[in-house]
């Protein structure tokens, strides 16, 4: 099984990455880190399954999950995001998503999504999205740009290393995620850091 995860977030990919290997066991993960790279590596690689973020720097995600769905109606998307399924889901959906899944959802979730969209993809898009993709835009500055891309993924990316940290039968593997976490923890605080100081104006 091939699957290609599609985030901004190295963290992040990497996180979801082990969480599948630990559910799924053979198979093979690629990462690309923007939109550009995935429509990239979707067109020259063979894929079973794409993991996709909605928020990446170089493209507007549900776009980029149109066009993924565009040039390999075969592939299953699965949209992984911060953002509540109640504001995205239903477009991503309609543009052709197999699945919407919450940001840091567990390995076993994660895993079994990708088992189910094997099971049978969209067929296409359908419906009109043109309000949610008009709302993201909207967010992709400011402070909720700021919070999402900063602190919400630093967050996202300290629940999936505990949630295999609990998981790891090794001391080894277990310190390996611990220090994962502490990692997107740090990371975590110095986004509240930037935020009082941007809030504050640098008091």
């Amino acid at each position: 099984m091939r699957v290609l995860i599609v985030d901004d977030h190295e963290r992040v990919r990497r996180g979801v990455r082990d969480a599948l290997d630990q559910a799924l066991g053979q198979g093979v993960c690629g990462e690309a880190g923007g939109a550009l790279e995935a429509l990239r590596r979707v067109e020259q690689e063979p894929w079973d399954v794409v993991l996709l973020d909605l928020s990446l720097p170089d493209g507007n995600g549900m776009d980029t999950l149109k066009e993924l769905r565009r040039k390999r109606p075969g592939v299953p998307v699965l949209v992984m995001s911060m953002h509540p399924e109640s504001q995205y889901g239903p477009a991503a959906r309609a543009a052709g998503a197999a699945a919407y899944l919450p940001k840091g959802s567990d390995p076993e979730t994660i895993a079994a999504a990708v088992r189910g969209a094997l099971g049978g993809a969209p067929s296409g898009p359908s419906g009109s999205a043109e309000s949610p993709v008009r709302a993201e835009r909207t967010d992709s500055d400011g402070l909720a740009r700021f919070l999402h891309d900063d602190l919400a993924q630093a967050l996202a990316a300290v629940k999936i290393n505990l949630q295999l940290a609990r998981g790891a039968s090794e001391r080894a593997e277990l310190e390996r995620r611990m220090s994962e976490s502490l990692a997107a923890v740090d990371s975590a605080i110095a986004s509240v850091r930037r935020l009082a100081e941007r809030l504050g104006g640098g008091r």
